[in-house]
């Protein structure tokens, strides 16, 4: 069981890439390359890497943006033959990835399609990260690096050299977002989690307090990020929790009066006062 107040980055992290023969495992594409890199503490503990046969051609779009040929693809593993290695490389870690709901979609979809149990891991959007901290005009993966001056030495749209520049942007926004008192997993996980059962778990228990101080009439104090990006605290008087557009937000009153409404996901601590 994690421990949702440690730091981030004293827990492992694994930083994954896939490349795909397109965009939508629902339209049988698949996984053609795997990349990624464990770290602890900033450290390089182990890495995966593998090609993968997609059991199809590579259509020429997908090939011009990682040069991975048919001919390179005849003679690799099938998924089925790297899953074990890959779930049991994942599983107790945290995983990061650029747009993690791409790459977490096509490895579920893959894993249920052979017979096996959706990987319920703790995981954050890197992509989301970088949308939420910068202010830029484009948030691809190579506007990202190009803005950090992060050098990529093998070559980019390539799995393990993708998942290297995806370690690099996190921990460049991970510094920036020290400063702003983010650095818990639950504060990743809550402001920068990917929408599966783990990440639920925790708003479901957020939502629980604050039907209890519904209930109880009681104030809540909450500790939260807003929308300048700047830490906060507040007590607040009557709650209402409100759904829009799948969005859940805290509508509230502040003791001082103020009325606002807060992001359920931006509510990084939460308690009846």
């Amino acid at each position: 069981m994690t421990d949702l107040k440690k730091r981030i980055e004293s827990l492992d992290l694994v930083f994954l890439d896939l490349e795909t023969t397109g965009l939508n495992f629902v339209e049988e594409d698949a996984i053609c390359e795997i990349g990624a890199y464990k770290v602890r503490e900033r450290q390089t503990i182990d890495e995966f890497h593998s090609l993968v046969n997609p059991r199809k051609k590579v259509p020429q779009q997908a090939y011009n943006i990682h040069k991975i040929s048919d001919a390179e693809l005849a003679q690799a593993p099938y998924f089925e033959q790297v899953m074990d290695s890959l779930v049991s490389f994942l599983n107790g870690s945290v995983v990061c990835a650029y747009n993690v709901q791409f790459d977490m979609g096509f490895i579920n979809y893959e894993v249920k399609k052979l017979g096996g149990v959706e990987l319920d891991l703790f995981a954050v959007d890197v992509l989301t990260m970088a949308r939420r901290t910068l202010k830029l005009g484009k948030y691809n993966l190579g506007s990202i690096i190009q803005f950090f001056g992060i050098v990529v030495e093998d070559e980019f749209h390539r799995a393990l050299s993708d998942a290297y520049a995806v370690r690099e942007v996190f921990f460049r926004l991970s510094d920036i977002l020290k400063e702003k008192e983010v650095v818990s997993m639950g504060d990743f996980l809550s402001l920068y989690g990917f929408e599966n059962e783990v990440f639920r778990k925790q708003e479901n228990q957020k939502m629980s307090v604050i039907q209890e101080a519904q209930e109880s009439k009681k104030k809540l104090k909450i500790r939260y990020l807003d929308d300048e990006m700047r830490m906060r605290e507040a007590y607040l008087n009557s709650v209402n929790l409100r759904q829009d557009k799948n969005i859940y937000y805290l509508w509230c009153h502040a003791v001082e009066g103020k009325s606002q409404r807060i992001r359920l996901r931006d509510i990084l601590e939460i308690e009846l006062a």
